[in-house]
């Protein structure tokens, strides 16, 4: 199991357009159901944007990093930034509950 923690400020006229990407992202995860992965995404005040991801093992980490929408998201991701972003891995010390779970309206349009 491999667990990030992506943090990472965007420049402020470039806020809508990455909400946008990730929306597309979380689409693409409803529609192809990928096993063995969970993902969420916070935003932290005006420009911050949180990722939480976790793959159980390498097959469910390259059918994410596979979807399209993702690479979209990904391909321009540098000119969007106003900060480089940090990767954190994390071990998991417990857990309760589903973090992260997709469901049919959890990606809150603006």
């Amino acid at each position: 199991m491999k667990t990030s923690l992506i943090t990472y400020r965007i420049q402020t006229h470039k806020v809508l357009e990455n909400e946008a990407l990730i929306r597309a992202v979380f689409q693409q995860l409803q529609e192809q159901q990928p096993e063995g992965v969970s993902y969420s995404v916070y935003q932290n005040g005006e420009d911050g944007f949180v990722h939480l991801v976790v793959f159980d093992d390498e097959a469910a980490q390259q059918a994410f990093i596979s979807l399209p929408a993702f690479k979209h998201f990904q391909a321009e991701m540098k000119q969007r930034l106003a900060a480089p972003p940090v990767v954190t891995q994390l071990k998991q010390l417990v857990s309760y509950g589903k973090l992260g779970s997709v469901r049919q309206g959890s990606v809150a349009e603006r």
